[in-house]
């Protein structure tokens, strides 16, 4: 899996590349807590809406509690609070719960946050996303991990296939990956803020999922904060409230309505990573992401090998149209 680890400059250290790597110990291995390897990360908690099964959610430590009222969003966000809580309401539901809404300039309806342990479990009822540090990653929702992309695609085929059955879906649709294209018109790549990319290499700085601003408002988005469990990278003074992965929804949607398209995991896409077709591409960012540097830009990018699996790393689903 494509890490968290980063090339560093001078004590403090610096992102300086857009392939994200997971953090590695100081022997050069990723920490192995009881025994497992336990390689990349999740997120959960609709803002401004219930909480999707939040009283199955995982106890956290209460040194980790998180506030009693939900993280104000950022300015940028909150601009837009508006429009984002129109699509959420008018959100389609599938069987499982996850709530879909359409974003323009895709022929894809998004799932307005990454898939939860709660939902990969219906397809595979004992996953154990882990633990990292003694910080539980299998509340119910907080995001799937431990998942490769091959883990990924199997859910999203029998997704397809139980709601094709049930007449939940049209046979022209299907439910996958989003593609680097997809992803990026999600996060805002394709608006006045950021402009156009056309090639998913391209690092387009100063452009954040939450807007231009450094460091990060309060309530950006999780990342390795004050708090995190990742103690070799954390962000000084930025604070998310989480160790590890935040229930999905924990911090403000983005104009689409759409949470953590910054930080909580790193989110599987379709494409390969580049023309050697051994990896798979990551986009967003992980709760052990720090900045500032490439990693936490909407243009950073992280790779995988299909196969992998890791406490860093977890998905989004998107439901595809069919073409006009």
């Amino acid at each position: 899996m494509n890490r968290d680890r980063r090339r560093r400059n001078g004590p403090g250290g610096r992102e300086t590349h857009v392939k994200a790597r997971l953090p590695s110990a100081p022997n050069g291995r990723v920490p192995e807590p009881q025994g497992k390897r336990f390689l990349i990360g999740l997120i959960v908690a609709a803002w401004g809406l219930a909480r999707p099964g939040a009283a199955e959610a995982a106890p956290v430590p209460p040194a980790m509690d998180a506030p009693s009222e939900a993280i104000p969003p950022a300015d940028a966000v909150a601009a837009r609070l508006e429009p984002a809580r129109e699509r959420l309401f008018a959100a389609r539901e599938n069987s499982l719960g996850m709530k879909f809404v359409p974003v323009p300039g895709t022929k894809a309806a998004f799932c307005v946050w990454e898939t939860r342990n709660r939902d990969f479990r219906a397809f595979k009822a004992d996953h154990d996303s882990g633990s990292f540090e003694n910080q539980s990653l299998n509340g119910a929702d907080q995001p799937v991990v431990n998942v490769s992309w091959d883990d990924a695609k199997a859910f999203c085929d029998w997704l397809t296939r139980t709601e094709r059955q049930k007449g939940l879906i049209g046979k022209a649709q299907s439910y996958r990956l989003p593609t680097e294209s997809e992803w990026g018109v999600a996060v805002g790549l394709n608006d006045a803020r950021g402009g156009t990319s056309t090639n998913q290499g391209e690092r387009i700085t100063a452009d954040y999922p939450w807007g231009r601003e450094w460091p990060p408002p309060k309530g950006a988005g999780n990342y390795s904060g004050a708090e995190s469990a990742w103690s070799s990278a954390r962000m000084n003074g930025y604070r998310d409230h989480h160790a590890v992965t935040a229930p999905v929804g924990s911090y403000g949607p983005n104009r689409h309505g759409l949470f953590d398209l910054g930080g909580n995991v790193w989110e599987w896409c379709e494409d390969w990573y580049d023309s050697s077709q051994q990896f798979r591409a990551l986009r967003g960012g992980s709760w052990g992401t720090t900045g500032p540097g490439d990693s936490m830009l909407s243009s950073g990018r992280g790779r995988g090998r299909p196969g992998e699996r890791g406490s860093f790393g977890g998905f989004r689903v998107v439901l595809s149209s069919p073409s006009p």
